[in-house]
């Protein structure tokens, strides 16, 4: 009898630990913006993204979910399966009030890697679409044509026993040219021990090849206090920002910030040429983001209640915005402002 308990209990817990819900995804038109609504029982943490080829869009949904499976035998306690589920949707845009379906999914054990749930992407490409995660101390991408289908399944973006990615800090996933670029901060294994710097790993997709820039942009201040990394591709150049914090010997208590800009080709095996922007600025408030109107390329940078705004194509100036100026271009750094499709997550 207690071997049929014991193998009953077996059974219900691989069932349990296997089982979690399903997202209902559909897409919503309202008066002022088209929604994509996702239903969801009780999701611990979710990330999105979105693209967009040729009246396609591709959506990915990246949703820890945990849940807690009771043990019936001594000591009594409770087992907690908590895993990030991914899910790829690739519908038309004009699909409108009908249940989506997904058309790929993955799902990843919460503990395997510190890199669990950093990246959630989705880009363009020539086939149809690329999606980007990461997986077991790896970054993963899998491509797509436009009707959904897999053209490459979990192809590893890169792999270095130099370079350990389950301790990094992953600080921007783009991709141009078919080709995936990865900004990340790590320690060296090798050569460079005892030093944090930026790395750079570019993936060609279709030609299945990782290069690997170390120390692709050094600071002289190191980077314990870097912050709001941007990245923006502007015709044959990568434009590079990011804040650095620090503290004046007459007030150490308050934390400052510089605003760097990086502007370098896109066959540059290292990033030289930066610049200080702006400095003396307060940490906690300054933000920045790149925005392009026009076919013209800015930094815009948000400090209290002041917002400047700087054209990286002509090497501008800094300039204060005006009031009027400033309603139309504060809500780009609301969250998801550059997401074509909101989302909204039904429990």
């Amino acid at each position: 009898m207690k071997y049929i308990l014991f193998t009953s209990y077996i059974i219900f817990m691989i069932f349990s630990s296997c089982t979690h819900p399903t997202p209902s995804l559909s897409l919503i038109k309202t008066k002022d913006s088209t929604i994509v609504e996702v239903k969801y029982k009780n999701p611990q943490m979710y990330f999105y993204d979105e693209a967009f080829n040729h009246e396609k869009c591709a959506f990915i949904l990246g949703i820890n979910h945990s849940n807690s499976i009771p043990v019936p035998i001594p000591p009594f306690s409770t087992m907690v399966n908590n895993k990030w589920y991914y899910y790829l949707y690739i519908f038309d845009t004009l699909t409108i009030g009908k249940k989506i379906s997904h058309v790929y999914t993955d799902q990843i054990k919460i503990g395997e890697s510190n890199l669990d749930g950093q990246i959630t992407r989705v880009f363009p490409t020539q086939e149809g679409f690329v999606a980007v995660y990461s997986k077991q101390n790896k970054i993963v991408f899998s491509e797509f044509d436009l009707n959904g289908k897999v053209v490459t399944d979990k192809e590893v973006l890169f792999s270095d026993p130099g370079l350990d990615i389950s301790n990094s800090t992953i600080l921007s996933v783009s991709c141009k040219n078919d080709c995936l670029w990865v900004f990340l901060m790590n320690e060296l294994n090798y050569n460079y021990k005892g030093t944090w710097n930026i790395h750079l790993i570019k993936r060609d997709i279709h030609q299945k090849k990782s290069e690997i820039f170390y120390n692709y942009i050094q600071s002289d201040s190191g980077w314990n206090n870097a912050k709001n990394f941007n990245v923006e591709f502007v015709n044959d150049t990568i434009a590079i920002s990011w804040l650095d914090g620090y503290r004046q010997e007459q007030d150490k208590q308050k934390m400052n910030a510089r605003l760097y800009l990086a502007s370098c080709s896109l066959k540059d095996i290292e990033c030289k040429n930066k610049t200080v922007i702006r400095e003396d600025m307060d940490y906690n408030s300054a933000k920045t983001i790149f925005y392009t109107i026009k076919n013209q390329t800015y930094l815009l940078l948000s400090e209290n209640d002041s917002l400047w705004k700087y054209n990286i194509e002509i090497n501008d100036k800094l300039n204060l915005v005006s009031e009027v100026e400033k309603k139309d271009l504060m809500p780009l750094f609301w969250p998801d402002a550059d997401k074509r499709f909101k989302l909204e997550m039904t429990f």
